[in-house]
């Protein structure tokens, strides 16, 4: 939607984004009502966020999410109904430095991780289940709290059915 642009990527092109209406919107097929043994992972390129919440891929706020963290310059990974501390688990790295970080959030039933770069970056015990909503998967706005487009750089997006070891994000984490 809108117009993105193709670009340079780490692994062949990737997806540039103005933050002003450009966004991929992925649909709603079932197989997206992940609850339990996700990973969602991105590579991200951003000169500096310039909205609260900019959106990177999610089902919406009432599923899952990868998202900057309100104003800050973390990424947080959102998991509503899922018990824990908070919904969301903030990254300690701050990535909008006008470099690629690669990203990803996992939840296997006890714990929730976010990696930055391949390496664990925060972690919380957690247990539940992830809402499912009828929202689209967006890549760069969020379906359901619109205008949280990214202004941005977009590559290898992916979204499993399972909880990726440490070992193997890091194995995706690499250009």
């Amino acid at each position: 939607n809108g117009d993105p642009q193709w670009v340079d990527g780490v692994l062949g092109g990737a997806l540039e984004l103005d933050g002003d209406g450009d966004f991929v919107d992925c649909g709603n097929s079932t197989v997206f009502d992940i609850q339990v043994d996700i990973t969602v992972a991105a590579w991200i390129n951003v000169a500096q966020f310039d909205k609260s919440w900019q959106a990177i891929v999610n089902k919406g706020d009432s599923a899952w999410r990868l998202h900057r963290s309100g104003g800050s310059s973390n990424i947080a990974w959102g998991t509503s109904g899922v018990a824990a501390p908070a919904a969301d688990l903030t990254s300690t790295a701050t990535v909008d430095d006008g470099e690629w970080h690669h990203l990803a959030g996992t939840y296997d039933g006890a714990q929730k991780r976010l990696y930055i770069d391949g390496v664990l970056d925060a972690e919380v015990d957690a247990t539940g289940n992830i809402g499912v909503s009828t929202h689209t998967v967006n890549i760069g706005e969020n379906n359901q709290a619109t205008g949280r487009y990214l202004t941005g750089l977009v590559d290898d997006v992916r979204i499993y059915n399972v909880a990726l070891t440490g070992a193997e994000v890091g194995t995706i984490a690499k250009p």
